[in-house]
């Protein structure tokens, strides 16, 4: 597929598929550098669209939604919503950053085809007068982390861990790994 990077298990092979959105200025590169890289997750492919111009849409994701914003914006999830189709298994969504606002403003239009979000460093796009949706209505594990960039790296990696624990962990027996060369920095 066109627009998608792929790391882990084969999809032909794969129980379970995550599909992770990057950030603005980042690429699937940065994102398999920061997570997929890290992750051991027997059964589970991984997928990562691109933003065309490493961005999703140009405005901050507090400002108010213009019909530009909101037209980049139906574009991203059109293409997140492609990639979710070509899933096998479960899909998780995830996100980083600007790819955090794509993955919960997906979940909170109906989120087809996924049974839990984790929305990292992100919030809904536009401003705070936006109808709002409690996460218990979308019948979905969510798992929402806000913290500053410094810390992201590291909470990119934990949070995943969990969103997957959340899912192998409720029906068979699960194995994760998380590999940090001596040295480096998350």
């Amino acid at each position: 597929m066109a627009g998608v990077v792929h790391h882990g298990e084969r999809l032909d092979t794969a129980r379970a598929t995550l599909v992770v959105v990057h950030g603005r200025g980042q690429t699937p590169d940065d994102m398999v550098t920061m997570l997929a890289g890290r992750l051991r997750l027997p059964g589970m492919a991984v997928l990562m669209p691109v933003a065309p111009g490493a961005s999703w849409y140009a405005a901050r994701a507090v400002d108010p939604m213009t019909e530009a914003t909101a037209a980049a914006l139906d574009a991203a999830l059109a293409q997140v919503a492609a990639v979710v189709a070509t899933g096998r298994g479960p899909v998780l969504l995830a996100g980083f950053s600007q790819g955090a606002c794509v993955a919960l403003e997906y979940v909170l239009r109906g989120g087809a085809g996924v049974v839990g979000v984790a929305a990292l460093t992100g919030c809904r796009v536009g401003t705070a007068d936006r109808p709002h949706v409690a996460s218990g209505e979308l019948g979905l594990h969510v798992l929402d982390i806000l913290l500053s960039a410094q810390e992201s790296g590291l909470v990119l990696v934990i949070a995943l861990i969990m969103v997957a624990l959340t899912y192998f962990g409720g029906s068979k027996q699960a194995a994760v790994s998380l590999s940090i060369p001596l040295g480096a920095t998350v």
